[in-house]
């Protein structure tokens, strides 16, 4: 529904001589140009499909503790530019990048859990 809203925009806006320029304009990119703005599109759809949009659903997810962050432009960038990765064939890179941050996460996991031991009734 919104899609068609934004298509009738746009088709009315194609009336104005600017508006016409600009939609007429051809870009002239480099492959390297081209290759990024697929990868930032293929960002900003996915953060389209991602967040959250029903009340509803949000209030289950949070119930559920479900982490839920919000949207920001740094998320999409760096979506971006593992989607870029991911393009160019760096298969290896974005893998390595993927288990550093599963590392980190579980040193971090480990080093809250020394720092909270908690008793689990076992009489340590």
């Amino acid at each position: 529904m919104i899609e068609e809203n934004e298509e009738q925009q746009v088709g009315e806006m194609a009336g104005i001589p600017q508006v016409r320029e600009i939609l007429d304009m051809s870009l002239d990119l480099s492959k390297d140009e081209k290759l990024r703005a697929t990868a930032l599109m293929m960002a900003v759809s996915y953060h389209k499909e991602t967040i959250v949009k029903d009340g509803s659903m949000y209030q289950t997810m949070k119930a559920n503790g479900t982490n839920l962050r919000p949207s920001q432009p740094a998320a999409v960038l760096d979506a971006a530019i593992v989607f870029e990765g991911y393009l160019r064939g760096h298969y290896n890179d974005i893998v390595a990048d993927m288990v550093l941050g599963i590392n980190t996460a579980m040193q971090d996991l480990s080093d809250y859990a020394r720092a909270h031991p908690h008793s689990d009734g076992g009489g340590e």
